[in-house]
């Protein structure tokens, strides 16, 4: 995998130099590997979701990890359906960074809500659930980082599929 390297200003009559154009070729050659992780589900599962508190939801499936430069990382996950055992039964959903930082406060305690929320029309409806969140630099130094989807009720249960008929759950991460 290649690193970005930062290129010095060039100046007029600045001799083209093997340095200049190699980081040059290297910085292309990020562009296009830059750092990314993906994941989708192979195995017939559903998790049922009971807690009030923010939980992490699948730490395989559903949590990635990604060395970045120091960029932002651009975090996205596709869900087949999840349903909720009670009419207007709330979930609450936000995405923990390197198991201490939520994305809905960028600090260590998540906003009451989360980032985003499902409201169940009627109990058992099923809905898909895509996100696609961006993660700002300035929570990120370059390095390893985890993300993970974590979610919460605020009472009965919350029914997770990760595979349902041809569909599969999906998360990804990538650094833009």
């Amino acid at each position: 995998m290649s690193v970005w390297t930062v290129i010095p200003d060039w100046q007029p009559l600045d001799p083209i130099t093997a340095f200049k154009m190699n980081a040059m070729k290297e910085n292309i050659n990020w562009v296009k590997e830059r750092p990314q992780d993906y994941g989708h589900s192979s195995a017939v599962a559903n998790v049922a979701l009971t807690s009030t508190s923010f939980i992490e939801i699948d730490s395989t499936l559903l949590s990635r990890s990604l060395t970045t430069s120091g960029g932002n990382v651009l975090f996205g996950c596709h869900i087949p359906y999840i349903s909720h055992s009670a009419a207007s039964g709330v979930a609450n959903f936000d995405l923990l960074i390197d198991g201490v930082t939520y994305l809905s406060s960028l600090a260590g305690t998540p906003k009451t809500y989360g980032f985003a929320y499902l409201l169940a029309a009627s109990a058992a409806d099923a809905y898909p659930v895509n996100y696609v969140w961006v993660v700002p630099n300035t929570v990120l130094d370059a390095g390893t980082h985890t993300f993970a989807l974590v979610g919460k009720v605020v009472s009965g249960t919350l029914t997770i599929a990760l595979i349902a008929s041809d569909w599969s759950a999906q998360s990804w991460a990538l650094e833009i």
